[in-house]
């Protein structure tokens, strides 16, 4: 996916085949995007979620000079080229400000970090209470379900 900022490097969005997009229907792989569907965009000043129009789309192998780092986590599971720009906040107590590294310094990073998944969006609700909804939170977050007894651990 080709993100609608300047930039001179042509490597700086490789993603693997693997990643998923979140579009209004949900995530979807590369190939299930095309270019004019909308994505989601976060605006780390807001932490706002819009919409936003893909540009274009390239495959493409790996240029000579680039490489995928693997940011994994028990919550992350991304595979990018090493000079994917990445928007992240440290997990210091305290500290609210959104920042941005290329991948592979978010990889070499001592500290733990934060990486959003999620922002606020003017839409309309959904079915279900608050205590629901702070349910599913911190499921997502937190939990975890023993495949083995199918009980819910947050």
């Amino acid at each position: 996916m080709i993100l609608a900022r300047p930039t001179k490097s042509f490597g700086l969005y490789c993603l693997n085949l693997e990643t998923e997009v979140l579009a209004p229907t949900g995530f979807h792989r590369w190939n299930e995007i095309d270019v004019s569907d909308e994505i989601a965009g976060f605006n780390p000043q807001t932490e706002e979620i819009s919409w936003v129009p893909v540009t274009g789309k390239i495959v493409r192998p790996l240029q000579a000079d680039e490489h995928m780092v693997h940011l994994y986590s028990v919550s992350i599971d991304l595979r990018v080229s090493d000079h994917h720009r990445m928007v992240y906040r440290p997990r210091r107590h305290g500290t609210r400000q959104w920042k941005i590294r290329e991948a592979q310094e978010l990889k070499n990073l001592n500290d733990t970090y934060h990486i959003p998944v999620a922002g606020i969006q003017n839409a309309p609700g959904v079915p279900l209470s608050d205590d629901e909804l702070r349910f599913i939170g911190w499921f997502l977050t937190d939990g975890t379900l023993n495949r083995s007894n199918n009980v819910i651990q947050i």
